[in-house]
C-alpha cells in the first residue's frame, strides 16, 4: 500500500496494534479530522514498518496525546502537519531525536493547546505555570534547530506565525511570513510572488494582511488567489505603499479581485487611490454581512464610505481620507468610531442618534471649526486632539430644536423604552416642554435653508440613525437626517432658555475624556463631567458668565430644576427630592493634566468641585522664573508657589500626582531620599502625594465636635493604583482613635513608617504605637522596611518575627526608636543586604538574640550604626540553644560573612567582643573605644578590607594598631587626628593602595621616604599646613596621578612650583595646592589651635573674624607663642557698613579694631593679609613688625593709607582698597607690587628704583607712568584703558602681559629683551611681531585676527594659541613665516572649534617644513579643526579630549570626536625618523567616526599611546593604514572589555601595552601578531592572569618571547614561553 486515507472519521478512536509493521511502501498517510482518535501504533519496529512515510496528516486530532516514539525514525518525511493537535504534549521532547532532514513543510499550528471544553476549568496553579505553547515556540525557533536538524524546511507555521522560503527557511533568502505577507515582483518583473499564498495558506490560518499590492502585475493573479473561497478568514488587510506607484485602474481590478469570503469579521483597506470602490464593496451589505470592524486609511482618492446596511458593525475607523464627504449607511450597533487626520474638512454635520456608541475620537483635523454629536446615551469615552484653535463641539446635539440638549432621551435608558411602545417623550422631570412647541420646531427645521445651515466641504451629510428591528422612530431620530440648522432666533424665548439649563442633566457621565493640542476649545453647552481627563496642550474658551466653577454642574437634581418651568425660575425640591439627592454620591473625578501653568489652573478651576485626585506629567508646569531664582527648591516652596494651583483646589484634593524628583533641581536622576525631602516640604497641603515611584501620605486627624475621632487613613487605601513602589506614611501619631480603619498595606516594595512627634512620649502612646505598627503590617513580599520616631517601647509582633511576616526583606532602616531596648532578631533575614539602626538611646548592648541560630546575616553587605550614644557592646558571636533550653555563646558561626560596607558614627562607647567584624570598606567616624578596644579581626577570611576611612576615632597609635592587620588596603583616609605626625608605619606594607589621604591631621609633618615603595599609589592627598618638604622618593611614584596638598603653607607652595621640589613632581599630572591652612574663629577651631604644637606651624589663615566671640577667647589663640609663623592671614567676611547708618558702621569698626588687636602674632612673621577690615587703623604691634616683607589688603577703607614705615617690604598687593591717597615713596626696597580694582588719577611709582614686577588689573587712572622703572622685568596688565601707553624704555623687560587692555598705539619694537609675550582678549587685523628676536613663548588666548606675520622670531621656542578665530566668518586663521622657525619645539593648540588653519610661507606656497625642529604638538578640545592644507611635521602629536566629575560625581567627557583633518604633512619625512602619538581623554574610538580618517598614514606614526578613553573597545580602526606602527599602548581605559578583532592585520606591531583592568581573556587577533616581541599586561585580573599563564589564552600569545603580567595587587610575572 502507497497510499492510505482515513481523514474525517470521528469515531475512530483506536488503532490496532502492528497495524504499520508490514506497510514498508506506505508513502502518504492522512488521519486529518478524527477528532476522536487517541492513539497511533509505532511507526517502525525492528527495521519494519512504513519508514518509507514522505506525507503525515493528523490535523484536527484533538485528542491525540503523543506521537509515538518510532515518529523520529521517518526519515524521508517530506510533510508534517499536527495542527489542532490541542493535546499532544511530547512533541518538544522528541526534537533532539529528530531525523527529519528531508522534512520541507511542517504545521504544528496550535500543538499543545487546550481544548475549549477544558479552559473554564484551568486552575490558577496551571495558568501561572509556563505556557506549553510559548515553550514550544522557543524550542522550535532555536536557530541549530532549523540550520541543522531541518535544513530542508520550506514552511513552518507555529501559534500563529508561518515562515516561507522556496530556497529554504535556513538560507533566510527570500523569506515569507504570515499572517504579514508582502507582495514582491519575480521573473523580473514578469509577475509577483502573490500567488505563492495557496502553496503556504491553510485552514488554521484566520489572519492575513497582504502588503506592497502595487508589486502585483496583472490584476488577475489577485483573481486566481480565489480569496472568496477561504473562508477561514476572520480578519484581512490589503495595503498599497504609499511610495508604490500603480495606477487607479489596476489598483481598482485588483481590489476587485481579492474579495473575501462573506464570513469576514474585520476588514482594513490601506493606502487606496482610485476614486470609487469595487462593486463587492459598494455592496458591502450583501458582501460582508457580518462584518463587525471596517479600517480605511490613507484613502486619497474616494470622496465617499459605502456602509448602506452593516447591522453588525462596531467598530468604524476613518484615517486620511482626504476627499472624503459622505458615509451612507445605518449603524445600530456601531461602539466605536474613529476619525483621524482628515486634514481638509472644516465641518462635520449633526452626528445622528448611534444608541450603542461608547468609543468617539476625532483626531487631527486641523480645519474641522465646528462638530456636532448627536444623542449618545451609552457614550462613556471622548477624545479630541489636534483641532483647530477656537473650535467648536457641540456635545449631545438636537437637531430638532437646535439647543444643544438632548431633548428626547433621559441619561437612564429611556429612550429604549419610547421606541419600543410608540409613546413620544413629552417631558423632562420638571420641565413643561409642550408638544406644540415640538411640532412648531419641527415646522421651523423645514424651513428655508440659511448660509448658517449648509453642509461644508467634504461632508453633504452624515446619515448614521437608528434602523433594524425597531416599529419607530423618536423624533431626534427621524429628524437627524435633515443637514440643515435654523437659526437661534427662530426658537422661542422661553423654549431656548428652558432646554438650556437642563443640558447638562442630559448628558450622561463619561468614564474617559482626553483633549490634546486644542486651544480655546469650544464645548457647548458646558464641558461633560467624566471620571477621568485627559488633557495635553490644551485650553478652554468660556463665556464670561461661566469663568467660576460655578457654571459646572454639581448635582443633576440642580440642573432639572432650575429654568424649567413655564416662567423659567427655578422651583423649589420637594422632601423625598431633597433626600434622593443627598444619597446619590457626589462624582469623583480624576486629571491628568500636561502643558502651561494657565492651563493647569483653568481646569483645576473648572474641575474644583469634583477634583479629588490630579495628575501633573509635564516637567515645566513649574514656574521656570521661580527655579531660575532658587538653584534648588526651596524649604518655603509650595503647589501654588510651584505649580500655581489656587488653595481653593488644593483644599479640595485628596492626591496629587507630580513628575519624577530630577525635574524641581533634585538631582540628575531618580533618588528617593531626595523625592523624599521635596515631598516633605509640600505635603501639608495634600494628604496623598505621588512623585515618580513614591507615595507619601500624611495621617491628618478629622475633627467632630471638638474632639478627634477619625483620620484620613481611608483615602490612602481609595487612591493606590498599584503603580509606585514606595510608600511613605508620616504623622502616623495621628491616627489615635481611628485603629478600626486601618488595614494591611498593599504590595510595594519600600515601606517607611514615621511618627512626628517622637518627643511626647506617654505610656498610652506607646501602646497605641504598637497596636498601629502591628496592624500597619506590610505585604509579604516586602523588599524595604523603615521605622522612623517609633514611640512604643517594644517592637509588635510581625517584628519580632520578621523572619517569618517579612522574609524577603533585603533593607531595614530604624531610627529615632527612643524607648525600645532591643532589637528583632534581624539576622535570621535571609535575604538582608542592608541594615541601618540610628538614634536609639535605650540600646545599651546587642547580644546574641539578634543573629538567631544559625547562617546569622548571611546576605548583609551594608551595616551602618550611627548616633548610638549609649551602645556600649555589640556581640560578634552567635547565640545557640543547648538540650535544655538553656542560651549558650559560641563563635562556630561567622556572623556577617559576606559584609561589604561598616560605618560607625557617633557611638563614643561602642566596642566589638569579641572582635571586629571583617569587611571590604569600613567608616569609623567620632567612635573612639571602637580603635581603644580593638584586638582582633573575626569573620571570613575573603573579606580583605579594601578601604578604611578613620575621622576623629582614636590616637594615631590605636590607628598603627588596628592597621597591621590591613595590608590589602586600597584606598585610606585618616582624618582629624590630631596628634598624627607622620604616616603609621604599617602602611608601609600595603603594596596595593592607591589612594591615601591624611586630611584636618594639623600636626603632620613629615613624609617619609618609605612612601616611595607604594608604586600603584595614584592620588596622594596630604595635611601640609606644618610640611615643609617633599621626600626625595615620591619621583619613583610612576602611577601617581594626582597630589593634594591640602592646607598648604606658603613655603612648600614656593618649592613646589619654583624650588626644590618642583622636579620632584614634574611626573604628577595633576597638582592641587591651592587650599591654604584655614580656620574659622568657633570655639571648636580655639581649642584645636591650641592643640597644634608650635614646630613647623608657619602659615595660618583665620577666617570668621566678624563672628561675636569674647576678646578673653581671642587671647587663648595665643599667636605670640606661635615662633615659628611667618604667615598669617585674617579676614572678616564683610568690609563695610551702610553708609546712611554711621552708627553701626563706627560700632563695627569698633570692633574689628579690638579684635585685630588681640591678634598680634610673634615678632619673626613674614607675610601679613589683612581682609575686609573695616576698622579706622591699624593696630599698633604691625608697624613693630621687624621682619615683615610682604603685605596684602583687600577690601578696606582709609582716607589715607601710610605705608611708608615698613622700611623692610618687597612685596605689597592692594585690591579693592579705597582711599584718597597712597604714599608708596618710602618703600625704596619693594620689588613687587600689585595693584587690583582702584582707583587714582595719577600713580607715580617713578621712585621704587628697585621695583622688579608690576601687576595692574581694573585699576582707574588717567596717565600711567613707567619711564624710570628701569629695573622692572615683569609687566602684566589686564583690564585696563589707555590713550597712550609708553614702555619702550622698559630695556629690561622680560615678561609682557596684556589681557582686555584697550589703547591706541601698542609699540614693541624696541623691547628687544622680552622673552615671553602673552597677549589675551584682543582683537587685530594683522598681528605683527617684528624685531622681537630674544622672543621664546608666545601666548596668544582669546584673540581675533586675520593674520598672524611671525616675522623673525628665530628664537621662538613655544606657540600657544587658544580659542583664536579670524575676524572674517568662515574664513581660516592665517599664521605667516618669513623662514623656517627652526627653535620652535612646541606648540599647543587648546578649544579651536570649527576652524580652519593655514600655516605658510608668506607669499608663497609648498610643502617646505616651516617647523622643523618642532617635538610637541598638542590638540587639546580642538574640535573639527582643519588645516589648511598642511599640518605640521612634529615628533610627537598629543590629541586630547577632557574627563570631569560633575556635582553629582558623574563623570562627564568633553569632546568626543577630536582628530583633525589635513591633506598634507609638513615637508618630507626622513627616514629612520620615529613619531609617538598620543589620544587621551575621550570617548567613542570604536565609533564609526573613527574609522576612517582621511590621509591618516602620512603621519607615519610608529608609537602609539591610548590614556584615559572611555570606550569598551579604546582603539580607532583608522590606525590600520599605519603601516609603521611598532608600539601600541592602552593606559587607564577603565571601560576596556575587549581588544578589536581587525587588530591582528597590524602585523608591524612589535611591542603591545595593555591596562585590562575588567577584561575577562584576551582576544584571539594577538595571535595573529607574528611579529610581536613584547606582551605587557597590567592591573590583571586573577582569573584573566591565570588564563594568560597557562589557561585558555595562552595559545594565544605563547608565541611572543617576552611577557610580562601584573595583577591588581602589583604582583609582576615574566612569562617566558620556553620556560613554560
Amino acid at each position: 500500500m502507497v497510499h492510505l486515507n482515513m481523514s474525517f472519521c470521528p469515531k475512530l478512536q483506536e488503532l490496532p496494534t502492528g497495524l504499520f509493521k508490514h506497510m514498508r511502501k506506505l508513502l502518504f498517510l492522512n488521519f486529518s479530522g478524527c477528532t476522536s482518535l487517541e492513539d497511533l501504533p509505532e511507526f517502525v519496529e525492528h527495521d519494519t514498518g512504513c519508514s518509507m512515510l514522505e506525507v503525515l496528516d493528523l490535523s484536527g486530532c484533538a485528542k491525540l496525546p503523543a506521537l509515538p516514539e518510532s515518529s523520529t525514525e521517518l526519515r524521508e518525511l517530506r510533510c508534517l502537519n499536527l495542527s489542532g493537535c490541542s493535546k499532544l504534549q511530547n512533541f518538544l521532547k522528541l526534537i533532539p531525536r529528530w531525523k527529519f532532514g528531508t522534512l520541507e513543510y511542517l504545521n504544528i499550528s496550535g500543538v499543545g493547546a487546550k481544548s475549549d471544553s477544558e479552559a473554564p476549568g484551568t486552575s490558577a496553579e496551571d495558568q501561572s505555570s509556563q505556557d506549553p505553547i510559548k515553550e514550544l515556540e522557543l524550542g522550535m525557533l532555536q536557530e541549530d534547530i532549523i540550520t541543522q536538524g531541518l535544513f530542508r524546511l520550506k514552511y513552518l507555521s507555529i501559534g500563529g506565525f508561518t515562515l516561507y522560503s522556496e530556497q529554504g527557511i535556513a538560507r533566510m533568502v527570500d523569506l515569507l511570513t504570515l499572517p504579514n505577507f508582502n507582495v514582491r515582483l519575480q521573473d523580473d518583473g514578469r509577475c509577483s510572488n502573490i500567488l505563492i499564498l495557496q502553496q503556504i495558506l491553510d485552514v488554521t490560518h484566520r489572519q492575513l494582511n497582504i502588503k506592497c499590492l502595487e508589486n502585483v502585475v496583472f490584476s488577475e493573479e489577485a483573481k486566481q488567489l480565489e480569496l472568496d473561497r477561504m473562508r477561514q478568514f476572520h480578519s484581512l488587510g490589503f495595503e498599497w505603499s504609499l511610495s508604490g506607484m500603480v495606477s487607479s485602474v489596476k489598483q481598482r481590478a485588483v481590489l476587485g479581485n481579492l474579495r473575501p469570503h462573506r464570513n469576514l469579521q474585520s476588514l482594513s483597506i490601506k493606502g487606496y487611490i482610485c476614486t470609487e470602490f469595487p462593486d463587492w464593496i459598494n455592496k458591502i451589505n450583501d458582501t460582508l454581512p457580518d462584518l463587525v470592524k471596517l479600517v480605511f486609511s490613507d484613502i486619497n482618492g474616494c470622496h465617499y464610505i459605502p456602509i448602506s446596511q452593516l447591522p453588525k458593525l462596531q467598530e468604524l475607523e476613518i484615517n486620511n481620507m482626504p476627499r472624503l464627504n459622505k458615509i451612507y449607511g445605518t449603524l445600530p450597533n456601531l461602539v466605536k468610531l474613529i476619525l483621524s487626520h482628515i486634514e481638509r474638512c472644516d465641518h462635520i454635520p449633526v452626528l445622528g442618534n448611534l444608541p450603542n456608541l461608547q468609543e468617539l475620537e476625532i483626531y487631527n483635523m486641523p480645519q474641522l471649526h465646528d462638530a456636532r454629536i448627536g444623542p449618545c446615551n451609552k457614550l462613556r469615552r471622548l477624545t479630541l486632539v489636534g483641532l483647530p484653535n477656537e473650535a467648536t463641539v457641540h456635545l449631545f446635539y438636537d437637531i430638532c430644536t437646535h439647543t444643544e440638549v438632548q431633548m428626547v432621551e433621559s441619561s437612564h435608558g429611556c429612550d429604549e423604552e419610547m421606541t419600543e411602545t410608540g409613546q413620544e417623550f413629552n417631558t423632562l422631570p420638571g420641565c413643561s416642554f409642550r408638544k406644540n412647541e415640538v411640532r412648531r420646531s419641527e415646522e421651523i427645521s423645514r424651513g428655508p435653508s440659511t448660509e448658517k445651515g449648509k453642509v461644508k466641504n467634504w461632508f453633504d451629510a452624515l446619515l448614521l440613525s437608528i434602523g433594524g428591528a425597531r416599529a419607530k422612530k423618536t423624533l431626534a431620530s427621524a429628524l437627524s437626517h435633515i443637514s440643515l440648522v435654523p437659526e437661534e432666533s427662530q426658537l422661542s424665548p422661553k423654549l431656548s432658555h428652558g432646554c438650556s439649563e437642563v443640558a447638562s442633566a442630559a448628558i450622561p457621565e463619561l468614564d474617559y475624556l482626553q483633549i490634546g493640542s486644542c486651544h480655546d476649545l469650544k464645548l457647548h453647552p458646558t464641558p461633560p463631567k467624566s471620571k477621568e481627563y485627559f488633557v495635553k496642550n490644551s485650553s478652554l474658551s468660556l463665556p464670561v458668565d461661566k469663568e467660576d466653577t460655578s457654571s459646572f454642574p454639581s448635582r443633576p437634581y440642580d440642573q432639572y430644576t432650575e429654568g424649567c418651568s413655564h416662567s423659567g425660575q427655578g422651583t423649589s425640591i420637594p422632601p423625598h427630592e431633597h433626600a434622593m439627592q443627598k444619597s446619590i454620591p457626589r462624582l469623583k473625578s480624576k486629571l491628568h493634566i500636561e502643558g502651561s501653568r494657565d492651563q493647569l489652573r483653568q481646569w483645576t478651576e473648572l474641575l474644583s468641585t469634583h477634583l479629588d485626585e490630579l495628575t501633573i506629567t509635564d516637567p515645566f508646569f513649574y514656574d521656570s522664573k521661580y527655579l531660575e531664582e532658587e538653584s534648588t527648591v526651596s524649604e518655603h516652596d509650595s503647589l501654588e508657589s510651584i505649580y500655581g494651583l489656587s488653595q481653593s483646589c488644593i483644599a479640595k484634593l485628596e492626591k496629587i500626582n507630580l513628575p519624577p524628583s530630577h525635574q524641581y533641581g533634585l538631582g540628575e536622576c531618580y533618588n528617593y531620599d531626595n523625592t523624599l525631602e521635596f515631598i516633605g516640604r509640600i505635603d501639608s497641603q495634600v494628604p496623598y502625594i505621588n512623585i515618580g515611584k513614591v507615595d507619601t501620605f500624611s495621617v491628618k486627624p478629622i475633627e467632630e465636635g471638638g474632639i478627634f475621632c477619625s483620620s484620613n487613613i481611608p483615602l490612602l487605601y481609595k487612591h493606590y493604583d498599584g503603580q509606585s513602589s514606595s510608600l511613605v506614611i508620616k504623622n502616623l501619631e495621628n491616627l489615635k482613635g481611628s485603629l478600626g480603619e486601618v488595614q494591611e498595606l498593599v504590595k510595594y516594595q519600600q515601606v517607611r513608617l514615621v511618627w512626628s512627634r517622637s518627643d511626647f512620649i506617654e505610656d498610652s502612646s506607646m501602646a497605641e504605637d504598637k497596636a498601629i505598627l502591628q496592624k500597619l503590617r506590610p505585604h509579604h513580599d516586602l523588599e524595604t522596611i523603615e521605622l522612623e520616631g517609633y514611640r512604643g517601647d517594644e517592637f509588635c509582633y510581625w517584628m519580632m518575627n520578621i523572619n517569618s511576616s517579612l522574609p524577603n526583606l533585603v533593607t531595614v532602616k530604624l531610627s529615632n526608636i527612643a524607648n525600645c531596648q532591643c532589637l528583632p532578631p534581624l539576622g535570621q533575614l535571609a535575604n538582608l543586604e542592608v541594615l541601618h539602626i540610628s538614634d536609639m538611646p535605650s540600646v545599651r548592648k546587642v547580644d546574641g538574640h539578634i543573629y538567631g541560630t544559625e547562617k546569622p546575616f548571611r546576605k548583609l553587605r551594608e551595616l551602618e550604626l550611627s548616633t548610638m550614644k549609649n551602645l556600649e557592646e555589640w556581640s560578634t558571636t552567635t547565640l545557640l540553644l543547648t538540650d535544655h533550653n538553656d542560651h549558650q555563646l559560641s563563635q562556630s558561626e561567622e556572623v556577617f560573612p559576606n559584609l561589604q560596607v561598616l560605618l560607625i558614627a557617633n557611638c563614643p562607647r561602642m566596642r566589638f567582643v569579641p572582635g571586629f567584624p571583617r569587611s571590604r570598606e569600613c567608616t569609623l567616624k567620632k567612635s573612639c573605644s571602637i580603635l581603644l578596644s580593638f584586638e582582633q579581626f573575626i569573620g571570613s577570611s575573603n573579606l580583605a578590607l579594601i578601604a578604611l576611612k578613620i575621622n576623629d576615632s582614636g590616637s594615631s597609635s590605636d590607628i598603627v594598631k588596628f592597621l597591621q592587620g590591613c595590608v590589602n588596603l586600597e584606598h585610606l583616609t585618616i582624618d582629624s587626628c590630631i596628634d598624627l605626625i607622620t604616616l603609621p608605619e604599617p602602611i608601609k606594607n600595603c603594596h596595593c593602595l592607591r589612594k591615601l589621604e591624611i586630611t584636618n591631621c594639623w600636626n603632620f609633618s613629615v613624609l617619609p621616604e618609605w612612601l616611595g615603595e607604594l608604586t600603584f599609589l595614584q592620588k596622594l592627598d596630604i595635611q601640609a599646613s606644618k610640611l615643609e618638604y617633599l621626600p626625595q622618593s615620591i619621583q619613583r611614584l610612576t602611577a601617581l596621578e594626582r597630589l593634594v596638598l591640602n592646607k598648604c603653607n606658603y613655603k612648600l607652595r614656593e618649592r613646589c612650583t619654583s624650588g626644590e621640589d618642583k622636579e620632584k613632581i614634574k611626573h604628577i599630572k595633576t597638582i592641587d595646592m591651592n587650599e591654604v591652612p584655614l580656620m574659622y574663629l568657633t570655639p571648636s577651631y580655639i581649642m584645636l589651635l591650641q592643640q597644634v604644637t608650635s614646630s613647623q606651624f608657619i602659615d595660618l589663615h583665620i577666617g570668621g573674624l566678624e563672628c561675636m566671640i569674647g576678646l578673653r577667647e581671642m587671647e587663648n589663640l595665643e599667636l605670640q607663642t606661635k615662633k615659628e609663623l611667618s604667615s598669617l592671614s585674617l579676614e572678616w567676611s564683610y568690609a563695610y557698613a551702610d553708609s546712611s547708618d554711621k552708627y553701626a558702621s563706627s560700632e563695627r569698626g569698633m570692633q574689628n579694631r579690638a579684635v585685630f588687636e588681640k591678634l598680634q602674632p610673634h615678632d619673626s612673621l613674614e607675610i601679613l593679609c589683612i581682609k575686609n577690615y573695616a576698622g579706622v587703623d591699624f593696630p599698633r604691634w604691625m608697624s613693630l613688625l621687624p621682619n615683615l616683607v610682604q603685605l596684602k589688603i583687600v577690601g578696606m577703607p582709609f582716607e589715607y593709607l601710610h605705608l611708608d614705615q615698613f622700611q623692610n617690604l618687597k612685596e605689597l598687593f592692594l585690591s579693592r582698597v579705597q582711599f584718597a591717597h597712597l604714599h608708596l615713596n618710602g618703600l625704596q626696597n619693594l620689588i613687587e607690587l600689585s595693584l587690583s580694582g582702584l582707583k587714582f588719577g595719577h600713580l607715580h611709582i617713578d621712585q621704587l628704583q628697585n621695583l622688579r614686577e608690576l601687576k595692574v588689573s581694573g585699576v582707574e587712572f588717567q596717565h600711567l607712568h613707567l619711564e624710570r622703572l628701569q629695573n622692572i622685568t615683569e609687566l602684566k596688565l589686564s583690564e585696563e584703558r589707555f590713550e597712550r601707553l609708553h614702555i619702550d624704555q622698559l630695556q629690561n623687560l622680560k615678561e609682557l602681559k596684556f589681557s582686555s587692555v584697550e589703547f591706541g598705539h601698542l609699540h614693541l619694537e624696541r623691547l628687544q629683551s622680552i622673552t615671553k609675550l602673552e597677549l589675551c582678549k584682543k582683537q587685530f587685523e594683522h598681528l605683527h611681531l617684528v624685531q622681537l628676536e630674544n622672543l621664546r613663548q608666545l601666548y596668544l588666548f582669546t584673540v581675533k585676527f586675520e593674520c598672524v606675520v611671525l616675522h623673525q622670531l628665530q628664537n621662538l621656542e613655544e606657540l600657544h594659541l587658544s580659542q583664536i578665530e579670524s575676524q572674517k566668518s568662515n574664513k581660516p586663521v592665517f599664521i605667516e613665516c618669513s623662514q623656517p622657525l627652526r627653535k620652535l619645539q612646541k606648540i599647543v593648540m587648546t578649544k579651536i572649534i570649527n576652524k580652519g588653519l593655514q600655516i605658510s610661507v608668506q607669499g608663497g606656497e609648498g610643502d617646505k617644513n616651516l617647523f622643523p625642529g618642532l617635538q610637541h604638538l598638542e590638540m587639546e578640545l580642538c574640535e573639527n579643526l582643519r588645516f589648511q592644507p598642511s599640518i605640521p611635521r612634529s615628533t610627537h602629536y598629543i590629541i586630547s579630549g577632557e574627563i570631569y566629575f560633575d556635582k553629582f560625581n558623574y563623570r562627564r567627557i568633553l569632546g568626543s570626536f577630536l582628530f583633525p583633518s589635513f591633506k598634507q604633512v609638513m615637508g618630507t619625512s626622513i627616514p629612520g625618523s620615529t613619531s609617538r602619538m598620543e589620544i587621551k581623554n575621550t570617548s567613542g574610538l570604536s565609533s564609526e567616526r573613527w574609522k576612517s580618517i582621511p590621509h591618516l598614514e602620512l603621519l607615519n606614526i610608529t608609537e602609539l599611546t591610548i590614556d584615559k578613553c572611555v570606550d569598551s573597545c579604546p582603539v580607532p580602526k583608522c590606525i590600520l593604514g599605519w603601516k609603521s606602527l611598532q608600539k601600541l599602548e592602552i593606559r587607564r581605559c577603565e571601560d576596556i572589555e575587549s581588544l578589536p578583532e581587525w587588530l591582528g592585520e597590524m602585523s608591524c606591531l612589535t611591542e603591545l601595552i595593555v591596562e585590562t583592568y575588567w577584561m575577562e581573556a584576551l582576544h584571539p587577533c594577538i595571535r595573529r601578531l607574528t611579529n610581536l616581541q613584547s606582551l605587557t599586561l597590567i592591573t590583571c585580573l586573577n582569573r584573566f592572569k591565570e588564563r594568560c599563564k597557562s589557561g585558555d589564552d595562552w595559545i594565544n600569545i605563547k608565541h611572543i618571547p617576552h611577557i610580562q603580567i601584573t595583577d591588581r595587587n602589583g604582583r609582576t610575572e615574566i612569562i617566558s614561553p620556553s620556560c613554560t
